[in-house]
């Protein structure tokens, strides 16, 4: 697990956590609203927990709908589905 998303889980900033049917890996999603978990900007991260890979999002929604598919964002999830 991520520095990132140790922090964020200890803090209350993750507000779901999914297994992606896909790829077996697990994804979370990160209220980054207030800019202290990630430093891309984004108000919402997903993150890779076995990855380590994100991906940030401009809304809640939008972070969501890609929960289920981390092959789509995480490098790693990409090469193992190929």
């Amino acid at each position: 697990m991520s520095y990132m998303v140790e922090q964020a889980l200890k803090r209350g900033a993750i507000k779901k956590i999914s297994k992606a049917r896909s790829t077996g890996t697990y994804v979370v999603l990160i209220d980054n609203r207030d800019g202290k978990w990630c430093s891309g900007g984004a108000p919402w991260e997903l993150a890779c927990l076995d990855h380590g890979g994100s991906l940030g999002s401009h809304s809640r929604r939008h972070a969501t709908s890609f929960m289920s598919a981390p092959e789509e964002w995480c490098d790693e999830c990409q090469e193992e589905t190929r």
